[in-house]
């Protein structure tokens, strides 16, 4: 098996060199035919350019779905993982895919093996089912999860960041069909904004919620004009010193003294990294500062696909605070994507407070379960609910706590 690299090489599909079931699921009458794969990560490299042909035929055009980002959110945070790729071919051409790890756990002394999403679940915005078709594909998650439940190996399957109305609900759908406990539950509301719902007349204030803030934002607008020279830049490619630029800014501020900053963590920095490498190389890499004389007081690390624009990470110099840089920032880029054609901003995360200002509408994100195993499904089921809800009440605990901590600050 060869080793995963960095970069995705362009390689043909028939250089696939995982180990493959040969109990394949019955073609259907529409000639679709399922398969498994088992292998590492080089199996993603070498279906990319195919993989990448889906995504961009079809509703799943978003850099979450594409594979040099499954690839670099693997190659950072679990190298060493074991690769359940179920792929859908019609007559040789693949129209589907869902890209799973395995993982090895122990329920009360058995032994349980999951399948879960491939991507870190803190990390990797969304995940799904990727088909090509411009509907909901139903007969392609049927090929998936016929092949799915014909795999002997697995007690549950957990796929988390799972958007509203994606092919996972439809998958839990067909498995309670065939009498297969699965549940499904909240995990993130995100917001986006919706650009082509204003007039803006070139005001960067035109997505603003409240009238107040909007005069607040003009006003502090002005005063920061008053200190110098106010520019707005953006870099498409990713090089070490741009990105050093951005990474310092972040660590500057409250998320280096919490720890939670990219470079506090060297797989972070890794993940980061290749897909600003990689989104460069594909031409999506949107990098943006905000700086007031030369100096970067605000930065977006930021993608721009498809008509989307996608801000992953937020980073300001919180020595202008009073000016609202993340407010002024998110204006200033959104007239700037506007004018690239992008019809839409996706915020990401949960609807925290600052993004609400903003006149979003919410797209629900959930984590599904399917249990095999009906005999151990309600005593899973029962830990892995609680597990869930915990985890989600200590991280808005969390937020809360650091929202108050940075408001007290700032006062």
């Amino acid at each position: 098996m060869k080793e995963a690299v960095g970069e995705i090489p362009p390689l043909s599909p028939a250089s696939l060199n995982g180990s493959r079931d040969e109990n394949t699921a019955p073609p259907s009458p529409c000639r679709l035919a399922a398969q498994a794969e088992r292998g590492d990560l080089t199996m993603i490299l070498e279906l990319a350019d195919e993989w990448r042909a889906v995504c961009e035929a079809g509703r799943y055009n978003q850099p979450f779905f594409r594979p040099e980002w499954i690839h670099a959110c693997a190659q950072a945070f679990a190298p060493a993982a074991k690769l359940l790729l179920i792929t859908v071919r019609e007559q040789g051409r693949l129209r589907a895919v869902l890209p799973l790890r395995e993982v090895k756990r122990r329920f009360l002394g058995v032994p349980i093996s999951r399948l879960s999403s491939i991507t870190h679940s803190d990390y990797s915005c969304r995940f799904d089912i990727v088909h090509d078709s411009a509907n909901g594909g139903d007969e392609l998650i049927e090929a998936i999860w016929n092949r799915l439940k014909a795999q002997p190996e697995w007690d549950e399957l957990e796929l988390s960041n799972i958007p509203s109305g994606g092919g996972t609900e439809a998958l839990l759908g067909l498995a309670r069909r065939d009498g297969f406990r699965a549940w499904q539950e909240d995990l993130v509301r995100s917001p986006y904004i919706d650009l082509t719902a204003e007039e803006r007349n070139g005001d960067f204030t035109c997505f603003v919620r409240s009238a107040n803030l909007k005069r607040k934002l003009r006003r502090r607008w002005k005063k920061l004009q008053e200190l110098g020279h106010v520019r707005l830049s953006r870099e498409d490619c990713a090089g070490t010193e741009v990105l050093g630029r951005f990474y310092e800014l972040e660590r500057g501020g409250w998320k280096g003294k919490d720890g939670t900053a990219i470079a506090c963590h060297p797989e972070v920095k890794q993940f980061y990294d290749l897909v600003a490498e990689q989104a460069s190389h594909f031409g999506y890499f949107s990098l943006y500062f905000l700086e007031v004389s030369g100096k970067p007081i605000a930065a977006h690390f930021g993608l721009t696909l498809a008509g989307r624009y996608f801000p992953l990470k937020v980073a300001y110099d919180e020595s202008y605070g009073e000016f609202s840089p993340g407010h002024l920032m998110l204006g200033q880029v959104l007239q700037d994507v506007i004018q690239q054609g992008a019809f839409e901003c996706e915020c990401l995360g949960d609807n925290e407070e600052w993004k609400m200002q903003w006149q979003v509408e919410i797209r629900p994100h959930s984590i599904c379960h399917i249990y095999r195993n009906r005999r151990r499904a309600d005593w899973l089921g029962l830990h892995d609910r609680i597990r869930h809800k915990l985890r989600l009440a200590a991280v808005r605990m969390a937020k809360r706590l650091l929202s108050s901590f940075r408001a007290l600050h700032h006062h």
